[in-house]
């Protein structure tokens, strides 16, 4: 394969991943992101896996998952149902078998051990170690900074697209995006 091929091939499953990354709640079936790519749905689903190693029904549950972490341990407010509807799945059940596969943990574990309250977030960083050893006083802070809104004008980024583990990953593309 030619690489002006390998590299439309490549940005074509970037603009897939981009996709399913904005849309990951939804059902996407494989006819709308092998049209997204502009490959049948057949030769989309041999692309895909081709580069990135993993099917698409396997990529777009593990965007889901990975999106589960944070509700599980921030959103407490939330129920385990709530979470797997809104990440798209249709029960809690069939959410926590998978869940389970990819950590082998339960979420409910995986919640008990991780959920914090409020107060607590603020001691995460590794940069606040003495403040952990303080005992938590209702007071403001004043060297957090100020916090400020602003209305921007649109402007382009650029990402690179990464696959694989830091070390020995490899840059699939850059893109820019609006």
């Amino acid at each position: 394969m030619s690489d002006n091929c390998k590299n439309e091939y490549m940005s074509r499953i970037c603009k897939v991943q981009d996709y399913i990354e904005v849309n990951y709640f939804q059902n996407v079936s494989v006819e709308k992101l092998a049209e997204v790519a502009g490959f049948s749905k057949y030769h989309f689903n041999r692309i895909f896996k081709s580069i990135l190693n993993e099917s698409v029904c396997q990529y777009v549950n593990r965007i889901r998952i990975e999106h589960s972490l944070f509700l599980l341990a921030y959103r407490t407010d939330r129920s385990l149902t709530d979470i797997a509807l809104e990440l798209g799945y249709t029960d809690s059940a069939i959410f926590s078998r998978a869940f389970k596969n990819n950590y082998g943990i339960s979420p409910y574990a995986y919640r008990k051990k991780h959920s914090t309250k409020c107060k607590e977030n603020i001691f995460i960083s590794e940069y606040n170690e003495l403040e952990k050893k303080k005992k938590w006083v209702q007071k403001s802070y004043s060297n957090l900074g100020q916090i400020q809104i602003e209305s921007r004008n649109e402007m382009s980024a650029i990402y690179v697209r990464h696959i694989g583990d830091y070390k020995s990953g490899s840059v699939l593309e850059f893109r820019t995006r609006n």
